[in-house]
């Protein structure tokens, strides 16, 4: 009997997960009673993340303070001087609310930790509020506390309450805070936040927020073969090990090489040591380099090419 036989070529993968801590705020440092509902500033900026900008919906038009996230608006329900949360009379209104959007790119998990954030009120403004996400499309309230704030508090369902009405409305009340539990682990989509405030003593009260402040570690899983990678007739330049561990990376070319640049991810330029410049394989000792994301720039005769190159510990 002839047997046909089948080669498979393996091919074996480790994996690699490089992770970064991040702490990011918005500080609405743009915003004017005439930016409109959307806030004009630069939003934080993340690896791996795009924090979207603040906006409001059912609100006033404009806000109605600079440099924070004020607008009014919100549902009426309580009245002057009263502390009882249970004379209130006005709900949450799911058409009224802040936003903002937090995108993943591709290939990245975002583990979110804890949001922290100031307030404060108009002298007729909000005396209670909350957070929700898209998560469960907007419908439960996010586990909520106030730390040792002893002028907020944390009332049955996860509300905030703005306990009395005599505290000033000249500073900021902090401690509002977010714990994001489990469900917030390894997440591959984009995440919407809304505010949500409610029991206004006048339509004209505010809810106003500034230092919103987002906690977390943002994670890339990376693939790396255990055979170096060969340059084919298609490519002038291919490197290995890529991520490398090994604080030496090779760079092989096809064609005369003029230059090697290497930039870090914030585009800056790197001093290289370099072997040797030509045709071949050339080593680059990068032992000096911290983990993270950088970018090899390769300049030939007839082009130049361009590489992501990861360096892990």
């Amino acid at each position: 009997m002839i047997k046909n036989l089948l080669i498979i070529g393996l091919t074996f993968f480790q994996f690699y997960v490089l992770s970064q801590n991040f702490s990011v705020t918005y500080g609405f440092p743009e915003v004017t009673t005439l930016t409109g509902q959307t806030d004009p500033s630069n939003t934080p900026s993340v690896g791996g993340l795009y924090f979207n900008s603040f906006n409001s919906f059912g609100t006033s038009l404009n806000p109605n303070a600079s440099a924070r996230f004020s607008f009014t608006g919100w549902p009426v329900g309580a009245n002057n001087d009263d502390d009882n949360y249970g004379n209130y009379s006005a709900v949450l209104s799911p058409t009224i609310y802040y936003e903002v959007e937090i995108s993943i790119d591709q290939g990245y998990t975002l583990d979110l930790k804890s949001l922290n954030f100031d307030v404060r009120r108009s002298g007729t403004g909000m005396r209670t509020y909350c957070v929700r996400s898209s998560f469960d499309n907007f419908n439960s309230n996010l586990a909520a506390v106030t730390g040792t704030n002893s002028n907020l508090e944390i009332i049955p369902g996860d509300i905030f309450f703005w306990k009395y009405d005599s505290i000033s409305t000249n500073n900021d009340q902090k401690g509002s805070r977010i714990n994001f539990g489990s469900d917030y682990s390894s997440i591959t989509d984009s995440l919407t936040l809304r505010f949500y405030a409610w029991n206004s003593e006048s339509n004209g009260g505010s809810f106003s927020m500034d230092n919103v402040n987002f906690i977390g570690t943002i994670s890339q899983v990376l693939s790396i073969s255990d055979k170096e990678e060969k340059i084919t007739s298609k490519e002038i330049m291919c490197m290995y090990p890529n991520p490398c561990s090994t604080g030496k990376l090779i760079v092989e070319v096809q064609d005369d090489v003029l230059k090697i640049d290497l930039f870090s991810a914030a585009h800056q330029i790197i001093e290289l040591a370099l072997n040797k410049i030509g045709q071949g394989k050339t080593e680059i000792d990068l032992s000096d380099l911290a983990p993270g994301v950088y970018y090899l720039s390769l300049l030939t005769q007839n082009k130049t090419v361009g590489k992501k190159l990861v360096i892990t510990d």
